[in-house]
């Protein structure tokens, strides 16, 4: 599986349920098995934790049926669950940009690693976005280009804590503007 390339950075919440509107941001009438797709249609990116891919079982692998091809899925590590990750892992594809180091912990940088190798090197970071910087472009801007001096390259996923459907729209623009995003 060829890598992406990782100069791009992504944002992404915890779930296509993550977003802290998804009442208003789903129609009323929508089925519940077409959220993925409704969600990939207006945002690039979902970091799906343990209990989210773990709970779909062999399920989860159609997703990548679900999106469009420039969408991507993080998963989040699961040490004890690797025969799982794997199987999820060559389901989703070229889909699955990387496999980032346990939420457990609260903020901090994570280490992305490239689908079905979880135990082998580093090929980027993943970190959460500050709540201070999530309803203020100016400051999300230098967190940005800080981070992006301080590892010497721009993260490739920001994680966004159920941020509002504007929100995770304007962070997408964000990057896109700053150069750093696809």
């Amino acid at each position: 599986m060829p890598p992406h390339d990782a100069s791009i950075t992504r944002i992404a919440p915890l779930g296509w349920s993550g977003l802290s509107d998804a009442d208003t941001f789903y129609p009323d009438d929508l089925p519940g098995d077409w959220r993925l797709t409704y969600f990939a249609n207006a945002f690039g990116a979902v970091l799906l934790p343990v209990e989210q891919w773990t709970a779909a079982g062999p399920d989860a692998a159609a997703w990548r049926d679900d999106v469009h091809g420039g969408f991507r899925f993080y998963l989040e590590d699961a040490p004890d669950r690797r025969a799982a990750l794997a199987a999820l892992s060559s389901g989703l594809g070229d889909a699955l940009d990387a496999v980032i180091g346990t939420l457990r912990g609260g903020a901090g940088v994570r280490s992305c690693h490239a689908p079905g190798i979880p135990d082998g090197p580093a090929i980027g970071y993943a970190v959460a976005a500050p709540d201070s910087a999530r309803g203020d472009l100016r400051a999300a801007r230098r967190w940005l280009q800080g981070l992006a001096a301080e590892h010497r390259a721009p993260p490739r996923l920001v994680i966004l804590a159920r941020p509002t459907a504007h929100e995770l729209s304007a962070w997408h623009q964000l990057v896109a503007l700053l150069g750093l995003g696809p």
